[in-house]
């Protein structure tokens, strides 16, 4: 039980950063589209 309440925390973490890194390199794209 331990295990999988980790195992669930490293999952919500890898998918809170990817989601951070997505939306950063969104962000940075859509700023050069605006800037060029």
């Amino acid at each position: 039980m331990v295990a999988k309440k980790k195992f669930l925390i490293l999952a919500i973490a890898v998918g809170f950063v990817g989601l951070v890194l997505g939306s950063y390199t969104m962000f940075l794209s859509i700023n050069n589209i605006i800037k060029p």
